[in-house]
């Protein structure tokens, strides 16, 4: 379930969406899309990792450290 906050980011990437459509050569909207794209996405798995880690028993040291380096863009294979 979405949260208030979540819906109302939804919603602007959706109405941003639109507009880039209908200026696609519009660098200013396409670099306000982008951003709203990425608070609505950073928010999403905030809110899902915030979930399964309330659920799950405490993390060792080393899976807390992998999470992070997942999260942080790096390669934790």
């Amino acid at each position: 379930m979405l949260t208030a906050d979540q819906r109302q980011r939804r919603a602007k990437v959706a109405s941003l969406t639109a507009r880039a459509s209908k200026s696609p050569d519009d660098p200013g909207l396409k670099s306000e899309l982008d951003e709203a794209r990425r608070d609505y996405y950073a928010e999403a798995i905030a809110s899902y990792v915030q979930r399964i880690a309330a659920q799950a028993p405490p993390f060792t040291a080393e899976q807390r450290q992998r999470l992070a380096v997942l999260l942080s863009g790096g390669d934790a294979a």
